[in-house]
């Protein structure tokens, strides 16, 4: 189990922290660099944890958009809302999903 594994967008790159501490990075899923350590990779993980928060963090907006469409807006289609959600979540969002 990893303590943090972030890929980006296009999939070419996994920035894996281990247990340890120690970082590796993936290119297209095949070790490219570490664990044993690399210039700059301090702030390579810095990065990599702030994109995995800002991802947590979208992922609780969208839910909350998403509730709140379900509950105030639940037949409204075509709005800023809907565009977020389906921008952010991968789903269709006019067809709004109860938890």
């Amino acid at each position: 189990m990893h303590n943090l594994e972030v890929k980006t967008s296009d999939g070419k790159y996994t920035v894996i922290q281990d247990e340890s501490g120690a970082i590796s990075i993936l290119r297209y899923k095949e070790n490219w660099m570490g664990p044993a350590g690399f210039p700059g990779n301090g702030a390579v993980l810095a990065l990599a944890q702030d994109i995995h928060e800002l991802r947590e963090e979208l992922r609780t907006a969208v839910n909350y958009l998403r509730q709140g469409k379900i509950k105030y807006a639940p037949h409204t289609t075509n709005s800023l809302v809907d565009d977020f959600i389906a921008k952010h979540s991968g789903e269709d969002s006019n067809a709004p999903k109860e938890k």
